[in-house]
């Protein structure tokens, strides 16, 4: 018979993440900030009306979905904030998720009202979950230095298909120190 061993403390599978070394990777949010962000989704709406038409649609949907992968990619893997690293993301979200929503309305036939409550819906579960922390509490943005990239990238896609030039406003939000270490807020 197996004797079964407690796992380590020490192994990086049994302690909680530090996000300390995502780094801030997203640019403050001031008013050109929402200027940009504005202007970017127009021009990857423009940009992906333009390719559909233009060329194969399929061949052009394609090619967008591995930019859109290929940014995300080195958006997550980022140290620092790089400015074009992240305006280039935010415009191949608008490229692709315009093209999706397109397929979505165009190709499959789904109602604008139905889509629209399915990435409500879509956006509010992962907003939830980028709110949790390990132990499944609920944190309050800005109190903890708690980031979760993956999900934030996730968020932006769910805003975009739908042609909305919200972006989430907890995954532009830069980490802060936790104010106490030992005191979590829950909701």
């Amino acid at each position: 018979m197996t004797k079964l061993r407690p796992v380590a403390p020490s192994n990086p599978l049994c302690q909680e993440p530090n996000f300390a070394n995502f780094g801030i990777k997203v640019p403050a949010v001031t008013l050109s900030f929402w200027i940009i962000k504005i202007l970017t989704t127009g021009m990857g709406e423009t940009t992906s009306d333009f390719f559909v038409r233009r060329f194969e649609p399929v061949l052009v949907v394609g090619i967008a979905a591995a930019g859109l992968a290929a940014a995300l990619l080195m958006q997550l893997r980022a140290r620092s904030y790089r400015p074009w690293l992240y305006w280039l993301t935010v415009v191949m979200v608008s490229v692709f998720g315009t093209m999706a929503a397109d397929v979505i309305h165009i190709v499959l036939g789904v109602p604008y009202l139905v889509s629209t409550l399915v990435f409500a819906l879509a956006l509010a579960a992962l907003l939830i979950t980028q709110l949790r922390d390990p132990a499944g509490r609920i944190l309050i943005p800005g109190y903890t230095s708690d980031v979760r990239p993956l999900s934030a990238a996730l968020t932006a896609a769910t805003t975009s298909p739908n042609k909305s030039p919200k972006p989430s406003n907890f995954a532009s939000r830069a980490p802060s120190p936790r104010k106490n270490p030992t005191r979590q807020s829950r909701l």
